[in-house]
């Protein structure tokens, strides 16, 4: 069985690999700490941000990945207050490193707004 498990792991990230290269998602930082990966889109419609930022179709636009493997394992007994700060300061820190990538990388400049879809199913 472990056999198995190993192939199917090794499936499971080259499938991932080969993924994130056709969707153009790219690691900014390959710090265990940092939670996201992103992707340049062109934004689909016009839109006004809450800030009054105004996108228009066609802008370049950011799209966030979750970096699952980065993401701290919930504890047997359940998410706790510890695993949420450690969560949150994770967060934190990788928003602020994505904020220093996008500033400090000339292709990525003119990106105007960050954002993502969280697909969260309850049973």
């Amino acid at each position: 069985m472990r056999l198995w498990g190993r192939l199917l792991r090794a499936g499971v990230r080259g499938l991932d690999t080969l993924l994130r290269r056709v969707y153009g998602i790219r690691e900014f930082s390959r710090e265990e700490w940092n939670l996201f990966r992103l992707a340049v889109r062109r934004s689909l419609k016009d839109c006004i941000l809450s800030d009054g930022v105004t996108i228009h179709r066609g802008d370049p636009i950011g799209e966030l990945h979750f970096w699952n493997e980065h993401i701290p394992s919930i504890p047997a007994q359940g998410p706790d207050l510890g695993w949420a700060l450690a969560v949150q300061r994770q967060l934190v820190r990788s928003l602020r490193a994505l904020a220093d990538h996008v500033e400090s990388t000339p292709d990525l400049q003119a990106i105007q707004a960050l954002g993502g879809e969280i697909a969260y199913e309850t049973h």
